[in-house]
């Protein structure tokens, strides 16, 4: 029950996140900032990819360490 109720969050939070990038007509604003808002949306996706592979690939996959920080 527990594990049903985590993918339907997931699965919904995921189709909310990709309908709200959908929104950027044009790929490039997503690294614009605009009046107060003073962080990138593409940034803060980077850093949702990033937590996602650690969390499904290391915890869930034990894939180990797979982060590239050249």
């Amino acid at each position: 029950m527990l594990t049903e109720t985590v993918i339907k969050l997931f699965n919904r939070n995921l189709v909310t996140l990709k309908l709200e990038i959908n929104l950027y007509q044009n790929g490039r604003n997503l690294w614009l900032t605009r009046d107060t808002i003073k962080n990138y949306a593409g940034n803060l996706c980077l850093h949702l990819i990033g937590n996602l592979n650690n969390f499904i690939g290391r915890e869930i996959g034990n894939t180990g360490d797979i982060s590239n920080d050249n």
